[in-house]
């Protein structure tokens, strides 16, 4: 009977070990899938950022093309003005 109780007492432990490790594995994979999820959202914002990034040069390259076309108005109008 104590040899059967010693063989118990390893199956208990090689079950109890075998069940850590596979919640160790699930909480391993929970970990991974998050950090994939994390990973996958920064990248979404990256590209949002840059996509922002992009406009506002877009949007100043027009500001400054109008900026440039007025003055060019207004000193054709001085020089005009002037020669009169």
């Amino acid at each position: 009977m104590i040899g059967g109780m010693q063989m118990n007492k390893g199956l208990i432990a090689l079950a109890v070990a075998m069940a850590l490790a596979l919640g160790m594995t699930a909480c391993s994979q929970a970990t991974s899938d998050k950090a994939a999820d994390t990973a996958n959202s920064a990248g979404q914002d990256v590209k949002h950022a840059a996509q922002d990034a992009g406009q506002a040069v877009n949007d100043a390259a027009k500001a400054t093309v109008k900026a440039v076309d007025n003055a060019a108005t207004a000193t054709g109008e001085a020089v005009k003005d002037a020669t009169n």
